[in-house]
């Protein structure tokens, strides 16, 4: 949702108005939504809705996932994971602490760990927990010679 903002750089002020007591957002995004994202936008909108906005107070970001208020992807990953009823548990944690750890574009990244929880759509094969720890290795190896052989840009 974030990439499809106009907004990005803006804080909650400039996002809405205050009609009265009530709080209208004022969204505004790159393009309208594709169909499979009506869901999500309904849930987004759903929990910003529910949250009580104040008149007169001053504008700041708090990550409720972290004891420390700052936002981290790793908590924020892991609590879309929760949301999901999903768990890290079918996957040994060395893999995903390793994975955590390493020094790979965003891109493969994620990529890699949509391949762990099952997330690419395939035709059936290679299911199996190995068969997906095998496919992250690859596509780590591959990104990783491209920008030692190909003198490419990591996206860190």
């Amino acid at each position: 949702m974030f990439g499809n903002s106009l907004q990005k750089e803006c804080k909650i002020p400039q996002m809405g108005v205050w009609d009265g007591d009530t709080w209208i957002w004022n969204l505004a995004w790159r393009h309208n939504w594709f169909l499979w994202d009506h869901d999500l936008v309904a849930t987004f909108m759903e929990l910003i809705d529910n949250k009580k906005s104040i008149i007169n107070k001053k504008d700041n970001w708090v990550w409720m996932n972290n004891s420390e208020g700052t936002y981290c992807v790793k908590h924020m990953y892991k609590s879309l994971l929760s949301q999901e009823g999903e768990t890290e548990q079918h996957i040994d944690s060395k893999v995903w602490s390793t994975l955590w750890n390493i020094k790979a574009s965003s891109k493969a990244l994620a990529f890699s760990w949509s391949l762990l929880l099952n997330k690419i759509q395939s035709k059936g094969i290679g299911k199996t927990k190995s068969n997906q720890i095998w496919k992250v290795v690859w596509v780590l190896w591959r990104h990783q010679n491209n920008i030692i052989f190909r003198e490419g840009n990591p996206d860190f």
